[in-house]
């Protein structure tokens, strides 16, 4: 079982410290596999916190967040 020090460890890993900044699932990456398989994160987990992201800094940038 992972205690909290070992799952912020993990996400210390991927890209800019956050799995949200990481590649696209789609696309190979060793840093965002590396940091999810250490915390256990699965796919959808690591999509949600890719939105996250995303609404985000459009929410610091004023513009809204639109899907097509």
């Amino acid at each position: 079982m992972l205690i909290e020090e070992d799952v912020t460890e993990a996400m210390r890993v991927p890209c800019f410290g956050d799995i949200g900044y990481c590649c696209a699932l789609e696309q190979a990456c060793l840093w965002r596999d590396s940091g999810r398989q250490a915390s256990g994160m699965n796919a959808e987990v690591c999509a949600e916190a890719k939105e996250a992201v995303v609404s985000e800094i459009l929410q610091g940038s004023g513009k809204k967040e639109t899907r097509t």
